[in-house]
Formats: C-alpha cells, sequence, structure tokens
C-alpha cells in the first residue's frame, strides 16, 4: 500500500523496527482444531491423502510466504500431555489436546515412515517455513494445567519434551498462558522445567506467551511472581510474547491512563529481573496483533486512542504496524542506541483454514482477511 510507504517517510523506517540486517518477517498461530476441516483425510477410516496433502501445505506456505511470515506455531497441545507425548503414547493424549486428533484419527499410519504430524512439520521444512509448537490457549482447562511433576522429574520431563520436539523437527517451543490454572503448579518445580527445556532444546528458543497487563501477567505478578522471584527469565524462555488483543488491544508507552498496558512497565520489570539494559531486554519482547481487531477505531483500545496522528483511509494491518513503530519510537529516549523490539506475531481468526473444493487444495487460508500481514509489512520492505 502506497499510503503506508508514505507514512514511514515521515515515521520510521523498518530499520528501526526490526534492526538493521534482521529478515522482515513474523509468526503466524495456526489452530490446530482447524486441521479437522482440512480434507486430504478420510477422518472416518483415517486414511490419508499425500497428493492433497502435499498440496495444501504447499499452497499454505506460498501463502505464509505471501504475507511475510516465516514461521507458523501449531497450537495448542497440553502440558498435561507432554508425558506422553514424550513418550509416543498417542492413544493416551486428552480430548482436549488438539494434536491429539492427528495422532489418534490416523490410528498410527505413517506416510513415507513418518507420523503424521512430523511428515506435516517436514513438509512446512522443505517449503522453507519454520515451525513451532505451543501449548495452553484459551481452550486450556485446569486438568490440562497439570504438568505432572509429582509423578515425574522436572528436569526429566524438560529433557523428555525437548527430544520428542527436536525429533519432530519444532524450532520452537511456546507456552501460550491464558488462564490462572497455570500458578498451580509449584514454582520451583516450574523454574527446574522451563530451565532445563532452554538447556536441552537445540531449536531456536523457548517462548511464553502472555497478555498484556504487566500487573497480573508480569514477572512480578501474581501468576509468575514467585517463579520469576530468585531466577531471571532469560534462563527459562528466549523471549516473551505480548499478545496485543486481550482486553487493552493498544499497548502503550506511558501515555494513557491504563498503565498496566504498558510497554516501559514491561521493560522495567525485565530489566530489573534480567539485570539487562533497556536495549538487551526490548529484544526478548515480542508483539502480537490479531487480524479480527479493527487497529484503527479507538474503540478497539479498550480505553483512550494513544495515537492521535495515525493517517486517515489505511488498512487495519497498516494501522497496526503504526503503533508498533509508535510504540518504539517513544522509547527510544531510554537508550542512545535505540530499542528494537523482537519478532512481530499473528492471530488469524478470519482466516479460512478450509480447502476450496473436494478435489481442489489450494490453500484459501487468507480469502477472509483483509491481508492484515501483508500490509503489516507492506511496501515498508522497500524502503
Amino acid at each position: 500500500m502506497k499510503i503506508l510507504k508514505k507514512m514511514f517517510i515521515w515515521m520510521c523506517s523498518m530499520t528501526c523496527l526490526f534492526g538493521s540486517g534482521d529478515s522482515v518477517s513474523g509468526l503466524e498461530y495456526f489452530d490446530l482444531g482447524a486441521w479437522q476441516t482440512w480434507n486430504f483425510m478420510d477422518w472416518s477410516k483415517g486414511e490419508v491423502n499425500i497428493v492433497a496433502l502435499d498440496t495444501y501445505v504447499d499452497s499454505f506456505s506460498s501463502s505464509l510466504k505471501g504475507q511475510h511470515i516465516s514461521q507458523v506455531m501449531l497450537s495448542f497441545a497440553q502440558v498435561g500431555d507432554i508425558i506422553n507425548l514424550s513418550n509416543e503414547k498417542y492413544s493416551d493424549l486428552s480430548d482436549s489436546d488438539a494434536i491429539g486428533m492427528l495422532y489418534k484419527n490416523t490410528g498410527g499410519k505413517r506416510i513415507n515412515d513418518k507420523q503424521v504430524i512430523d511428515y506435516i512439520v517436514s513438509r512446512f521444512v522443505k517449503n522453507g517455513i519454520m515451525v513451532g509448537i505451543s501449548f495452553g490457549g484459551a481452550s486450556a482447562q485446569d486438568i490440562d494445567w497439570d504438568f505432572g511433576f509429582d509423578a515425574n522429574d522436572p528436569s526429566d520431563l524438560a529433557i523428555a519434551l525437548a527430544s520428542w520436539a527436536g525429533k519432530v523437527g519444532f524450532t520452537t517451543i511456546d507456552f501460550d498462558v491464558e488462564n490462572a490454572a497455570f500458578s498451580k503448579n509449584d514454582p520451583q518445580k516450574l523454574s527446574l522445567f522451563f530451565n532445563g527445556l532452554q538447556k536441552a532444546f537445540t531449536g531456536s528458543g523457548v517462548t511464553l506467551t502472555v497478555m498484556g497487563d504487566v500487573n497480573h501477567w508480569g514477572v512480578n505478578g501474581p501468576i509468575f511472581g514467585s517463579m520469576f522471584k530468585d531466577n531471571p527469565l532469560q534462563t527459562m524462555f528466549t523471549g516473551i510474547n505480548l499478545m496485543l488483543y486481550n482486553g487493552q488491544y493498544y499497548l502503550n508507552a506511558g501515555q494513557t491512563p491504563i498503565q498496566s498496558w504498558d510497554l516501559f512497565l514491561w521493560m522495567s520489570q525485565l530489566k530489573e529481573n534480567m539485570k539487562l539494559s533497556y536495549v538487551d531486554v526490548s529484544k526478548y519482547i515480542n508483539v502480537g496483533f490479531n487480524s479480527k481487531i479493527d487497529y484503527r477505531l479507538e474503540k478497539s483500545s479498550g480505553g483512550p486512542l494513544p495515537y492521535t496522528s495515525m493517517p486517515t483511509a489505511i488498512s487495519s494491518g497498516s494501522a497496526a504496524v503504526y503503533i508498533y513503530n509508535t510504540l518504539i519510537a517513544s522509547l527510544t529516549t531510554l537508550s542512545k542506541e535505540g530499542v528494537v523490539l523482537g519478532t512481530p506475531f499473528f492471530w488469524d481468526d478470519n482466516a479460512d483454514y478450509t480447502v476450496s473444493a473436494v478435489n481442489n487444495y489450494t490453500s484459501q487460508f487468507f480469502a477472509n482477511t483483509d491481508n492484515f500481514e501483508s500490509d503489516f509489512f507492506g511496501d515498508s520492505i522497500d524502503n
């Protein structure tokens, strides 16, 4: 969009947004449960149409890359099933575990000596898309948050999960914590688990995904406070993902009265916990957007609109990147070197994950969106 390019000329370049030399790409969350609508499988028989599966994943990967997305996060598995996944006891997976659908419904059927999920991951990788797995999510029930520490040593469980994830080909392991049941596990055992997982996992990292309210979800908050009390975040996670689409849709930098949804407070808490500079801390923060939210509207904010100079006649995706850049620009006074945030990520509530027809396996992933991610990155890569 040309208007997006003009916006960047007077405001900020992609170097400001992503840092010099970094690739201009993002991460897309993909709900595993949506695979039930894919017609590459006869679910009643557990039969897989390999041609359909290959064609769909290839097309889907092309759609992702067309939106400047280089990573897809498959969600959601449940932490209560970690031991079953690690031991490959797929028939014992809970009904609330979306990943169990692919294991259970195929009856152990393999594709070229691979489990179906393993094959799908390998096909994404062949297309140049990195793949991660996310545990948790809004669908998780209380029982799903039981890590099983009573029966399993946290360090051993971490090693087992890292081994399984590496075997499948996942590059990232994410924990999307959306309810307080997470706090029911012993914080010291959680620390041992996450510390051990980061050390044992050979992929690119282990991330923690939370809502943006720092008073509740921050390292000093009631959910994680005891876990992080004596343990710096970087010993357990390589990044923290702030969901910019729950409650307060505009994360601010101190401009509005809703102080708990404040990027500066996040950075300050992390700086104190991690004993790093603001610049180094900022690289651990990844900010996420939801294509269902219209970021152009004040009512989407849940509070006063903090960005009154936003250009008009732009898409929601363009508005999101404007907000993102404004956040960074407002924080550059913290350091002479400037602040650079981590990788942006997206949740596509408007996406259509189905194939278009019984014998047509073309991906329709962006059919019902306004090309949110494409507009987010837009013509700015030409700056």
